[in-house]
């Protein structure tokens, strides 16, 4: 594992972390003065497209179908209900 951490490679999940994500982090922790908030109105306009979006049926930013992994889920869930297991129970 040390190894692991030291190369700042993750093979448990195959992929290469980035080594200076924690660094960088840590600067914006550290700064003296907070960054400045976004404009207000900026703000508004975007929750409001969200809404209207929403309203027009259409999916919001970030929503996507659903993977072969939560495909699956489901159906295991709603195949335990259909077996007679109350739902949301171990």
């Amino acid at each position: 594992m040390a190894g692991t951490l030291a190369t700042g490679t993750d093979m448990t999940v195959g992929r290469c972390l980035p080594r200076r994500s924690a660094s960088h982090l840590g600067e914006l922790l550290t700064l003296a003065t907070p960054r400045p908030a976004p404009p207000r109105d900026a703000l508004v306009q975007q929750a409001a497209a969200r809404a209207d979006l929403t309203k027009a049926g259409q999916e919001e930013p970030g929503q996507h179908p659903l993977n072969d992994l939560q495909k699956s889920i489901l159906a295991a869930a709603h195949q335990l209900q259909a077996d007679g297991h109350p739902p949301n129970t171990p």
